[in-house]
């Protein structure tokens, strides 16, 4: 690109300083924590925006509560099709603070608050980009949808799972919300399981009167270490991920030292990596209890899966990469690197829609992200918001 269309745009985002400060700070202050998921403020404040800039604006959702932002920025052509998707919910604020964290506070060049890094930040850069683009005089000749959802943090399921099944989530390519210095292209699959084990409750001095739930439940960890274990033996070839993984995140078991439990229960995170089966791997877990079934005729359990995301991925050498790193290495002085990541996300609903999809946004793993002192860097935000509008006019194209 053009090195004086790219000092263009970056004296005009440097113009926008205050109001894209300013807006960062809005969205702060506005409390979207999930749980509960209550959107109605944030959305409205999202929608206003786009609005101001010239976008067509829908709001989409199951309920009031659980609004998600649509907005359209017609291009002189219509193609190819551009989107940006971020999510207005965050973590709760949690402990620890010491900011306020809906007070959007400014230090040392950082706006602190939950959310100002995941994903307000994403969301302010992604719609300033786009005024900095129509203020400079250019114009896009592909079409840029905004897609700002709900529920990301819960798994999308009121959020960008909706919005497919509503027919939405269509374009060539979508950015949807991730760190500066990786662009995300790839995602392992994620399941979560919750098993109960049961036995039978007896006074402590009588142990033999009951079953131990608990130590029924050692049988079962044990088994699940040995599958940790065997699962690292596998790498993936994919940058940014190492293997499959099994983590027990909870357990839950008993109600006094002094009696034996009649139940434990634990929640088991698992995280498969694209070149493996999710189902192989929940067999395998599955052959885990009927093999201590058999084993032990006082052994039962109970196997519930609550949540399940597919592994996905995006074609590595997609043209848009090469433009992310163009011009995030002429903006920031380092190009971004295609990775992948050991999570799932809302990139899983486009790829399944038909849209290719990879993730880059704003900030770096520093920025405390779902920790206490969230916060993001000035700098960071006025640099990415010219990134993300350079991005945008390469790939759709612009006129005068």
């Amino acid at each position: 690109m053009d090195r004086g269309i790219i000092e263009r745009i970056r004296e005009k985002v440097l113009e926008m300083r205050e109001e894209i400060i300013y807006f960062e700070q809005e969205l702060v202050k506005i409390p979207s924590p999930n749980p509960p998921g209550d959107y109605q403020a944030i959305s409205k404040a999202v929608a206003d925006k786009l609005k101001t800039i010239g976008f067509e604006i829908s709001v989409v959702g199951r309920t009031p509560e659980k609004a998600n932002v649509v907005g359209k920025l017609n291009g002189t052509i219509g193609k190819p099709v551009l989107i940006h998707c971020a999510h207005l919910d965050t973590v709760p604020p949690g402990v620890g603070w010491t900011v306020d964290p809906y007070g959007a506070a400014i230090k040392m060049g950082k706006i602190f608050g939950r959310g100002a890094y995941d994903a307000k930040a994403r969301i302010v850069v992604y719609i300033m980009a786009a005024k900095a683009i129509q203020e400079t005089g250019f114009h896009l000749k592909g079409n840029l949808i905004g897609y700002y959802t709900a529920d990301e943090e819960t798994g999308g399921v009121d959020g960008a799972a909706y919005l497919a099944q509503a027919g939405h989530l269509k374009g060539d390519v979508a950015i949807c919300e991730g760190r500066q210095d990786e662009i995300w292209f790839a995602e392992s699959g994620h399941v979560t399981l919750r098993i109960d084990v049961y036995g039978e409750a007896a006074h402590a001095m009588y142990p033999s009167l009951g079953i131990s739930a608990i130590d029924k439940m050692t049988d079962l960890l044990a088994e699940l270490s040995k599958l940790r274990r065997d699962l690292k033996r596998k790498k993936s070839k994919i940058p940014g991920l190492s293997y499959s993984t099994i983590n027990v995140g909870t357990i839950r078991g008993g109600q006094k030292a002094n009696m034996l439990a009649d139940q434990c229960s634990i929640d088991v995170d698992v995280r498969i990596i694209p070149e493996s089966d999710v189902d192989e791997i929940m067999e395998r877990i599955g052959g885990i209890l009927n093999k201590l079934k058999k084993g032990d005729p006082q052994f039962r359990a109970d196997l519930q899966v609550l949540m399940r995301a597919e592994p996905s991925m995006s074609p590595r050498n997609l043209p848009i990469i090469k433009s992310i790193q163009k011009i995030g290495g002429a903006i920031m002085g380092a190009e971004p690197q295609p990775v992948g990541l050991h999570a799932d996300s809302d990139g899983k609903y486009f790829r399944k829609a038909g849209t290719e999809a990879i993730h880059w946004g704003v900030g770096t793993a520093k920025n405390r992200g779902h920790a206490a002192d969230e916060f993001i860097e000035i700098e960071d935000l006025l640099n990415l918001t010219s990134a993300h509008a350079l991005v945008a006019m390469d790939f759709l194209g612009f006129e005068k």
